[in-house]
C-alpha cells in the first residue's frame, strides 16, 4: 500500500520517479533475490520504499525473468500520455559479505576494538 495518495486531478501531469532493482541471479542462473522498488516518488511524495516485486504484472511480456529486460510502460483508467522519460542505471552496490554472528546474535567485536 502507498504511504499516502499523491495524485493530481485528472488532466494534470503526474510526476513519477522510480528507483528499481532488478532481480538477482547467481552464476548458475538461479534467482537469489526478487526485483524490488527501492523508492517511488509520486509528485514529489514518497509513496513506496523497499517493496519487493514477487512477479510480473498481468500485462507483462511473455519472456523469461532476467536481470536486464525491456521496459514496458502501461497505463489504464483513461487516456495516458508519457513525456520526459529518463532511464539511468544505478551505481552497483558492493556485494558485502554478511558478518559472522556469535551465539548471542551479535557481530563479534573486532580485535582492534577489544580492551
Amino acid at each position: 500500500m502507498p504511504h499516502e495518495r499523491a495524485d493530481r486531478p485528472p488532466g494534470q501531469w503526474q510526476s513519477l520517479h522510480y528507483w528499481f532493482q532488478a532481480p538477482r541471479f547467481d552464476a548458475s542462473g538461479k534467482k537469489i533475490a526478487p526485483a524490488k522498488f527501492l523508492r517511488i516518488l509520486h509528485n514529489g511524495q514518497l509513496i513506496h520504499e523497499s517493496v519487493p516485486r514477487l512477479g510480473p504484472t498481468i500485462a507483462s511480456m511473455d519472456i523469461p525473468e532476467a536481470s536486464r529486460n525491456p521496459l514496458m510502460l502501461q497505463g489504464d483508467h483513461g487516456a495516458v500520455a508519457f513525456r520526459n522519460i529518463y532511464i539511468r542505471p544505478l551505481r552497483a552496490l558492493p556485494d558485502w559479505p554478511a558478518p559472522a554472528l556469535d551465539p548471542t546474535g551479535q557481530a563479534p567485536m573486532p580485535a582492534s576494538a577489544k580492551p
